[in-house]
C-alpha cells in the first residue's frame, strides 16, 4: 500500500490516528467517536472530514436518517495490516538475528577456549612444533575476535529490532 500525502496528512495528527483506530473496530457515529474519545463532537466532526478527503474512511449517509456512520476504507485497512505484516517480519528479523549473533559467538569462545587448552599442553612439552602452533593460534585469536565482535553487532541489531517492534505494537 502506498500511502499519497493527503494520507500521510491525515494520519500526522495522534486523535485521527484514535479515531482510525476505533473505526476499524466497529463502525460508528460522530457521537459515538466524540464520547470514546472525550472530544468534543465538532472537533471529531473536523478530523472525521479530514480522513474522508484523504480517503482513509467513509461516511454512509441516507436520505431520511439523521445519523451518519463511519466507517475505514480499503486504503486504511491496507496501512494496518502493512503495519502488522511490519511487526511480524521484525519480531522474526530479531530473533534470526539474534540466535546467528549468539551461535557466532559462543562457538567462537568455545574453539577458542579449546585452543588454549592445547596450547598450554604444547607448551609444556617445549617442542618446535609448539612455537608454530603458538604463532597460528595468535593468527587465529585475530579472526576469532573479529567474530566476537560480529557476533555481539548481531546480538545489538537484534535488541534493536526487538525494541523497533516494542514501539510498533505500542503505536497501535
Amino acid at each position: 500500500m502506498d500511502l499519497d500525502f493527503k494520507s500521510v496528512k491525515a494520519l500526522a495528527s495522534p486523535t485521527r490516528i484514535k479515531i482510525l483506530n476505533h473505526l476499524l473496530e466497529k463502525e460508528a457515529t460522530t457521537t459515538d467517536i466524540a464520547d470514546e474519545l472525550d472530544k468534543s463532537k465538532s472537533t471529531i466532526s473536523d478530523h472525521l472530514s479530514v480522513l474522508t478527503d484523504s480517503n482513509l474512511i467513509d461516511k454512509d449517509e441516507k436520505e431520511g436518517r439523521r445519523r451518519v456512520i463511519y466507517r475505514p476504507t480499503d486504503s486504511a485497512k491496507a496501512i494496518v495490516e502493512g503495519r502488522e505484516r511490519k511487526v511480524k517480519f521484525s519480531i522474526a528479523s530479531s530473533a534470526i538475528t539474534g540466535f546467528l549473533g549468539l551461535f557466532m559467538v559462543s562457538n567462537t569462545l568455545q574453539s577458542s577456549m579449546e585452543r588454549a587448552r592445547s596450547d598450554s599442553s604444547a607448551m609444556m612439552m617445549q617442542s618446535t612444533e609448539a612455537t608454530t602452533n603458538t604463532a597460528q593460534a595468535s593468527q587465529i585469536t585475530n579472526i576469532e575476535m573479529v567474530l566476537v565482535v560480529l557476533g555481539g553487532g548481531l546480538i545489538v541489531t537484534a535488541l534493536m529490532l526487538a525494541l523497533y517492534t516494542y514501539i510498533l505494537k505500542k503505536l497501535e
